[in-house]
């Protein structure tokens, strides 16, 4: 079982502002240690986002924010998006 105070320790609550098509959402969100963005079943359903989505990543401008959105290659292999170095595959983690 999990130290309930390590898990805490290890995160931090930031800003994320996630964009589609339609809209642009802000939600504060725990960024969990080995840099793990935890995604809501209803923030996903919301904003069309599915597991296997490839998602760019960008700071905001005078913000501690991130602003992720879909990235308009949805075909990028796992070496590619590591090479990119903003991407990232939505994943499910399993509890």
């Amino acid at each position: 079982m999990a130290d309930k105070t390590t898990d805490f320790l290890a995160c931090a609550i930031i800003g994320v502002f996630i964009q589609s098509k339609e809209s642009s959402v802000g939600y504060l969100i725990d960024i969990r240690k080995n840099n793990e963005i935890l995604l809501p079943d209803e923030i996903c359903n919301e904003l069309e986002i599915n597991v296997g989505d490839i998602l760019m990543c960008e700071a905001a401008v005078d913000s501690s924010a991130i602003i992720m959105s879909k990235h308009c290659n949805q075909a990028l292999s796992d070496d590619e998006i590591t090479a990119a170095g903003n991407l990232t595959r939505v994943i499910l983690l399993q509890s």
